[in-house]
């Protein structure tokens, strides 16, 4: 069995809680939760590519200015 995934574990601060906020608009009609925002806002943040198994983000992607790939 393999080992477990890296992980790191990001501090929720005052730049990256607004960057998510700011996403609030294209992210809503798509259904997407505070958590989803804070995800697209970090690889924004970051200028990485997102990662989901989430279809709906793909929708709201150029609208938010984030690269999402869909894994499934």
């Amino acid at each position: 069995m393999p080992g477990p995934l890296p992980i790191t574990v990001i501090d929720a601060d005052a730049d990256l809680a607004a960057a998510a906020g700011r996403l609030r608009a294209v992210t809503a009609p798509a259904g997407l939760s505070l958590g989803d925002r804070f995800s697209l806002a970090l690889a924004l943040r970051d200028g990485l590519p997102a990662w989901t198994a989430d279809r709906q983000w793909r929708i709201v992607a150029d609208a938010g200015g984030v690269q999402v790939v869909v894994v499934r």
